[in-house]
């Protein structure tokens, strides 16, 4: 199996050994431990600037910045291991203040590999970590300044002044007075000269009092992987875990859904403390309300604003409390803003930051409140006079939402037709509209279509949303295209049509398969990798010669990448500025 990464990787993140601020070739991870190559890997994710790996066996491996502890690996464990790796003092002493602050080679998180941990997803804020074990645990580290690892680590700070006599306590009447008249001030500068000569007719006492300042709250980093207690003590199995910039959204075995960290756009909605929904009671009317929404915006500018009445902080996970009982099947984070997939794969909630209509519920007003917005709000065009209504709604009730996903101001939708809907920010092209980048600079704030003619010919069969990037892999071309939708089950829909009609064809097919067995690696080879959007360090993957000091040009149209293509089981993945291949 082989890893590709390239992009942004200053820091390390790409694993490739070195510290290379833009890569735009896709360029092998270095191996862990001198290894040829890797075993199979299960998973990539990254963060703001680190990235982590999750190996078949559950081993998990980080690379990357580690200035507030998001790799995972302890200081002191990390100082021996240079330690043992450098072979002469003066080269030591320089890797040493380089390595504590970042890795370039994936390395293993031997907490997990020494207490018999089996990882089974992880995910990358800003600076935090999470990951998720086989027996529904939840182990976070790395930066704690919002609460984001749901582990309180808060220190109090109370600081005290004392003062030497009261002349600074008469200042600060002073100061509280200013406003009323203009002939307070030099009242009160009188009163403080008469209480200074006053001390010093005392014969020099000095009356002291302490005043204290305002209180400082501290939260301290997370340098290795901590159990989430809370979580583990009421018995709360989790299965998926998703990162924020500073929040975390967790996924329960019985589809609840868990919150904490920063909530100061709402990320973690009202509910985050049980609050019952405000005004979100005609859920079932979602397509008259998006037709109404610039009505409604006016309205509920300022509930949506005072909505967000959680606290800004929770420091340990809550229950987000849907008061009709709404189950979740997916979750996905945002920089800033969350979004959730119901169990029945038909709609979406929408709740956080929408200074870029991320949401896709029609406005760009922040919202804690949940928002539910049906498939069928952005899946068809709502049509007054259609000729073949009930055909219409027989096909809607086929179609689902298999995947979500977030990037820092964009969310993603992908149907069970292999269709990718996108909203939120169009400045970087990662709408994937083909427009012109130097006069267009919109955002969406509703669920578009990514119209293009490379993925009506070619259906998608996996994709990933990075910080302001998208990078999509289709099917083979030609036969393969038709074999991988039969493996998906999407000739379940057309079983009963054209039976008579199509059974010759059907039949070729099938022996065309059978002669092509032989063929399978080239079949293989066309599975195409696409990117489009944000490059300013070469993350599209399109092998451009790098210019020190220029970034690479944003694309708003899917760009073929040139050097590397997939098989019936390869996977890309997005990080914050950089991209990963898995190539099995």
């Amino acid at each position: 199996m082989k890893i590709y990464s390239w992009g942004s990787g200053n820091l390390g993140q790409l694993g490739i050994g070195n510290t290379d601020d833009s890569v735009s070739t896709p360029t092998l991870v270095l191996p862990p431990n001198a290894k040829k190559e890797y075993e199979i890997v299960n998973d990539i994710v990254g963060g703001g600037c680190h990235s982590m790996m999750i190996i078949d066996n559950g081993d998990l491996y980080t690379f990357g910045s580690n200035d507030s502890g998001q790799l995972g690996i302890n200081p002191i464990q990390q100082q021996q291991q240079q330690q043992q790796q450098q072979q002469q003092q003066q080269q030591q002493q320089q890797q040493q203040q380089q390595q504590q602050q970042y890795k370039t080679i994936p390395t293993i998180l031997n907490y997990f590999k020494i207490n018999s941990i089996k990882i089974k997803n992880c995910s990358g804020g800003w600076a935090h970590s999470l990951a998720c074990d086989n027996n529904g645990n939840i182990y976070s580290w790395g930066s704690n300044s919002h609460g984001q690892c749901g582990i309180d680590t808060t220190c109090s700070l109370n600081s005290t002044l004392s003062t030497s006599n009261k002349t600074n306590n008469n200042n600060n009447n002073n100061n509280n007075n200013n406003n009323n008249n203009n002939n307070n001030n030099n009242n009160n500068n009188n009163n403080n000269n008469n209480n200074n000569n006053n001390s010093n007719n005392n014969g020099g006492v000095i009356k002291k009092r302490i005043v204290l300042k305002k209180k400082k709250v501290e939260r301290k980093n997370i340098n290795e992987p901590k159990l989430i207690e809370i979580l583990f003590n009421n018995k709360i199995r989790i299965v998926s875990v998703s990162c924020g910039m500073r929040h975390s959204i967790a996924l329960s075995s019985e589809n609840d859904v868990y919150g904490w960290g920063c909530n100061k756009f709402g990320q973690l909605s009202n509910l985050i403390d049980g609050n019952t929904l405000k005004g979100n009671n005609n859920n079932n009317n979602n397509n008259n309300n998006n037709n109404n929404n610039n009505n409604n915006n006016n309205n509920n500018n300022n509930n949506n604003n005072n909505n967000i009445v959680g606290p800004m902080v929770q420091d340990s996970p809550k229950l987000i409390n849907f008061k009709n009982e709404i189950k979740i099947i997916q979750i996905s984070c945002g920089f800033q803003h969350t979004l959730l997939l119901d169990i029945n794969f038909k709609n979406v909630l929408s709740f956080g930051q929408n200074k870029f209509g991320q949401l896709g519920n029609g406005n760009f007003i922040d919202q804690s409140n949940p928002y539910i917005i049906d498939i069928s709000s952005f899946i068809l065009p709502p049509t007054s006079s259609s000729p073949s209504s009930t055909s219409i709604s027989k096909s809607l009730n086929e179609i689902k939402i298999k995947e979500i996903q977030c990037g820092w101001s964009n969310s993603c939708l992908l149907t069970n037709e292999d269709k990718l809907y996108i909203c939120g920010r169009g400045e970087y092209g990662i709408l994937g509209d083909n427009r012109d980048l130097s006069v267009d600079n919109s955002n969406s704030n509703q669920f578009k279509l990514l119209n293009s003619e490379l993925f009506n010919e070619n259906k998608i069969k996996n994709f990933s949303i990075g910080s302001e990037h998208i990078l999509i892999q289709v099917y083979s071309n030609d036969i393969n295209n038709n074999n991988n939708k039969n493996n998906n089950n999407n000739n379940n829909n057309n079983n009963n049509n054209n039976n008579n009609n199509n059974n010759n064809n059907n039949n070729n097919n099938n022996n065309n398969n059978n002669n092509n067995n032989n063929n399978n690696n080239n079949n293989n080879n066309n599975n195409n990798i696409y990117s489009f959007g944000w490059n300013e360090h070469y993350q599209l993957g399109l092998c451009e010669p790098i210019i020190i000091g220029k970034d690479g040009d944003n694309k708003s149209f899917p760009q073929i990448l040139p050097s590397i293509k997939g098989n019936d089981k390869s996977l890309v993945k997005a990080g914050g500025g950089n991209s990963f291949f898995i190539l099995p």
